[in-house]
Formats: C-alpha cells, sequence, structure tokens
C-alpha cells in the first residue's frame, strides 16, 4: 500500500512539472502557433489522449507523462507553422512517436509491471476511463511486444488508421507495417488464448 501512495505521488508531481515546463515556454515565448492561450487548448484538447498514446508505446505512465507535454511544447517552439487540426494532431502523434522510441532505447527495460496506473489528465489523477486500463489483459499482452510490432498495433487498432497512414506516422514502409502487425496479431492471439486470424 505504501509502495502505490508513493507512485501516485511520484506520477502527481512529475505531472505539475511537466504543466509547469509547457506553461513557462507558452508564457515566455512568442508562439508562432497563435497565442498563449490557443497553445492553452491546446494542451487541454490533446494532453489525455497523448499521455495514453505514450503510455502504450512505453508502458510508463511517468515517462508518458513527459513525452506527451515535450510534444506540445515542441509544436510551440516548432518554426514550422502547423495549420488545422488533421495536421496538428498528425506532428503531435509524430512527435509522441519519436520520442517514446528515445525512451525505449535509453532504458530498453523500460515496461513497468502489470498494474502500474496511467493518469488520466494533467493532474495526474485517474479518471473512469483510465480505471483498469493498464492492468486490462490486451495492455498487459502489448507489453510483451517488440516495440516495433507495438507500434503496429497501437496505431493501426488502437488509433484506427489505415495501413497507409500508419506507416507515414512511423516512417516505414506498409510493407514493413503489415509484417509487425501480422507477427504482433499471431503473438496477441497466443497470449490472450483467442482463436481465429
Amino acid at each position: 500500500m505504501a509502495a502505490t501512495g508513493r507512485s501516485s505521488g511520484n506520477t502527481e508531481q512529475g505531472s505539475v512539472s511537466v504543466r509547469r515546463r509547457f506553461r513557462a515556454v507558452a508564457g515566455h515565448r512568442s508562439p508562432a502557433h497563435g497565442s498563449q492561450q490557443a497553445m492553452a487548448r491546446l494542451y487541454d484538447v490533446h494532453y489525455r489522449s497523448l499521455v495514453r498514446l505514450a503510455a502504450l508505446l512505453t508502458g510508463d505512465a511517468v515517462i508518458a507523462e513527459t513525452i506527451a507535454a515535450e510534444s506540445l511544447v515542441a509544436l510551440h517552439e516548432s518554426s514550422v507553422i502547423v495549420q488545422g487540426a488533421q495536421p496538428t494532431l498528425h506532428y503531435l502523434r509524430r512527435q509522441v512517436l519519436i520520442r517514446s522510441r528515445q525512451a525505449m532505447r535509453r532504458k530498453p527495460g523500460l515496461d513497468r509491471p502489470p498494474g502500474a496506473s496511467l493518469p488520466g489528465g494533467p493532474s495526474g489523477t485517474v479518471g473512469p476511463v483510465a480505471t483498469g486500463f493498464s492492468s486490462s489483459p490486451l495492455v498487459c499482452a502489448l507489453r510483451a511486444l517488440r516495440h516495433g510490432e507495438r507500434e503496429a498495433v497501437v496505431l493501426t487498432l488502437y488509433l484506427d488508421l489505415s495501413d497507409q497512414d500508419a506507416a507515414a506516422l512511423a516512417g516505414l514502409s506498409q510493407a514493413v507495417l503489415r509484417h509487425n502487425l501480422a507477427t504482433a496479431k499471431r503473438k496477441l492471439h497466443a497470449h490472450l488464448g483467442v482463436v481465429g486470424p
């Protein structure tokens, strides 16, 4: 029980830290992508989903919060103007993907054991949608996949992207993406005891 309390406290402190960093950057730069208020709206709209995406890719809820915040900072600091809802979302997802790969390379044993909580939002609290999310059989099975296989599953099945869009986001050929996805599906079927293609 004590360990769980420490983990929750660390998650909340980490969330506050990355939120302050984002706000500090937004408050002291002249953004190319709009006002400070506009950037705050982007944070409110995208932060939660970006944390979920990073957590699925890395298996680490605390690092996922940092990745999500840094991706929003990258959008704010970028010299390239990103306009429109879809290009903005694509840019942010790409940043999360790149930073997740970097985190995995730095710490190959990154994945947390089943049961580690996923944050529900910037406050570090776990909302009803996140309750039980990280300990679900499917998410636990994802942690057993190679990172490229996990990416293929998350991009095509979780984000519901087409093979073409997922491959473009991942910077892979469609053939490589499909190979990774097929391998991942076989492993998931075996892990979850699912019969079928």
